[in-house]
Order: C-alpha cells, then structure tokens, then sequence
C-alpha cells in the first residue's frame, strides 16, 4: 500500500472515531435535567443475582434511581435469572428482549437504556447483535464503500483524473460516512466503540458540546458548504494532490463535515431515525451546494486544476474538459439519487409515525450527560 494511502485511511479512521463516539455519548440517560426519564433495564452476571443491584452504600444503584425519579415497573427494569442453572447469553437474549419492549412501551420516543454487570453484558451483546441484523449490511457496504476509495485502483487514478478525483470523495463522503452511521446506529455503536473511548468522551464535556453545536442543522449546513467548496477551489484542490498529508487532510475535512450534516437526518443515537418533515428541506439544502458545484464544473470552458493534471489528454483517452465534465456529472448524479432516496425513507418514516399514534414526529427533549 502506497504511503499516501495508509496517510489517508489513518486520518479517516480518525474522523471515524470521532462521529462513532458521538453515538453512545448522545444517548446516556441521567437524572438530571428536563424532560421524562428514559428507562432503564439493568442485567446481573451469571453468579449473581438482581439484588446486586443494591448491594454498596446507601442500597447500591437500584436504590440511587430510585432517589433520582426512576420507578421500579414504569422506569425502572431488573431482568433476573438467578434461579436458572442452565442459563446462557444465546437464551436469555430472548427474555432481554421481552422485558426491553416492556420497558419501551414506558419510553417517550422508544430509547431504553441497558445497564449490564460482569457476564450479563454477554446477554446484552447478544440481544444487541440480534436486534439490528441490517445494520451489518450498512457497515459492511459503508467498509466496501471505503475500501473501494482508498485501496482500489481508483486511488491511483484520482492523481491523473479529475473524474476519478470526484468519484473517490463521493464515495468517502456521500456514501461510506451514511452507511457506517447507519450502521453504528445505537445500540450497537455503545457495543462497537472500545469502552475506553466511550468513557473518555463522556468525561470530555467540551468537546461534547462543541460537536453538539456543529451537529445543528443550522450550523452543519453550512459548514457542509464551506469545506466542500473551499476544497474545491484551485490552489486548495491542487495542493491536495501534490502533498499527501493535504490530500489526507482533505479527506478528513469532507467525512467529518458530512457525519455531521448527516447526523440530524440518521439520528444514530436513537434507535430509529424520526420522520420529520422538516428533515426534506434540510436534506435538499445539504444536497443543494454539491449540486450547484457540479453544474459550475460542469459550464466551464477551460480546464480547471490545469496545473496539477495539465491541459492534454487523461485517463481513459478523455480530453481534459471531457473529463471535467465527466466528473461534474458523476457529482451531480449522486447527489441527485441521494436526494431521491432520503427523501423517500423520510416520507415512509413520516407515514409510518403517522400509522402510530403514541408515536410523535415533532422534536423531543432528551435527557443526556
């Protein structure tokens, strides 16, 4: 693998880890706050019983919710298996899973919170693994989307054509970030992200906050906007392909800025995204720079980025303003099918809110740390 490419994917796994911490950080519940409690289910080991849950000072954990509003049946779950000689994670999975919807039919937007001890979080693994097997499609396809930026033979034809220049970036920032987000999705992002990570960024309040604010609608927006076409403009693009730490540095800036201006649209934090209405506009806005861009690439009269890729013939025999346009229209496209199939999955979610009355489609308050 050429050094260029093990710069980039290091700097992307980065980005990466950035928008994964941000799934289990955004859904931790606390006491604290406005808004309802979340429920919270909390599983023992297989050498313990339920009532470990109040052993410590003054009557343990069970005893701490209790004081902080939670109440036992409504807000508050104890799955208990003691008495079960012959107990393993594959079955008690199922009775997880039972006491889980139990619980969510408590929840104000269906969130729970799964709080496992020692050998129980084997049992929430497993109910986790089981409960979002399309999810794995997504992150499979969002690592093949990837691969086939970084390791393909595209990444070599990015230096000698502006068609496949575009094609990369689209492929890192339009499909691969969506599809690992809908993969993440919680739970499974808790369970995915290694515990330490997922500890340090809840003790990183600041940096939460900040990402909270850039994760706005408002302000994704346009920060969208701005990376993209500040990338895009001449001396930025070509300094990207002379220097591969630049390059590296651009990739990140294109996953980064797309995680967040996806982040309001897949709510990876819950465990299904809203069908908000609202969301349509956004959407179109978000997709409405990359289409604007494409068409301006795609009305210009002389090459662009000349003096990286120069002025004569490239890759696959195209002249330099064929292949110009070539990869305006493969930007123009994507965002074109983008827009067609979110805003599809927005209105089936819309309906199917519209089909369950206890469930709301207006914005809640959440109660996070």
């Amino acid at each position: 693998m050429k050094r260029s490419a093990r710069t980039r994917i290091a700097c992307w796994f980065v980005a990466l880890a950035v928008a994964c911490a941000m799934v289990p950080g955004a859904g931790v519940a606390s006491a604290a706050g406005d808004g309802p409690l979340l429920p919270v289910v909390l599983v023992h080991g297989f050498t313990s019983g339920p009532e470990v849950w109040e052993a410590g000072r003054d009557g343990g954990l069970y005893a701490d919710l209790i004081r902080h509003g939670y109440r036992p049946g409504v807000t508050l779950f104890r799955l208990d298996y003691a008495n079960d000689a012959d107990a393993d994670p594959w079955s008690l999975a199922g009775r997880l899973g039972q006491l889980v919807d139990e619980a969510a039919r408590h929840s104000p937007d269906g969130r729970v919170d799964i709080v496992s001890f020692s050998s129980g979080s084997l049992v929430a693994r497993e109910y986790v693994e089981r409960l979002a097997p399309a999810q794995r499609t997504f992150c499979v396809a969002g690592v093949a989307a990837l691969a086939g930026a970084l390791l393909s033979p595209l990444d070599h034809l990015a230096s000698e054509s502006v068609a496949a220049h575009m094609a990369q970036h689209l492929l890192l920032a339009d499909i691969a970030v969506p599809l690992l987000l809908l993969g993440f999705r919680a739970p499974v992002g808790a369970l995915a992200v290694p515990i330490r990570l997922v500890a340090a960024f809840g003790r990183a309040r600041r940096l939460r906050r900040a990402l909270a604010i850039l994760a706005r609608p408002t302000v994704a927006v346009p920060l969208y906007a701005v990376v993209l076409l500040g990338w895009h403009v001449g001396p930025a693009f070509e300094a990207a392909l002379r220097h591969p730490l630049v390059h590296a540095l651009q990739h990140q800036a294109f996953v980064v800025a797309s995680a967040l201006v996806w982040w309001p649209l897949i709510e990876p934090h819950r465990r299904r995204a809203r069908g908000e209405l609202w969301k349509l506009a956004y959407l179109f806005a978000a997709r409405f720079f990359g289409m604007a861009l494409a068409m301006a690439i795609a009305a210009a009269r002389t090459p662009l980025y000349a003096d990286a890729y120069g002025a004569g013939d490239r890759a696959f025999g195209l002249d330099a303003l064929a292949d110009q346009r070539l990869g305006a229209a493969l930007m123009f496209t994507t965002d074109v099918v983008v827009l067609a199939v979110g805003m599809t999955a927005l209105f089936f979610l819309a309906a199917r809110a519209g089909d369950r009355p206890g469930e709301a489609t207006g914005p809640r308050s959440r109660r996070t740390v």
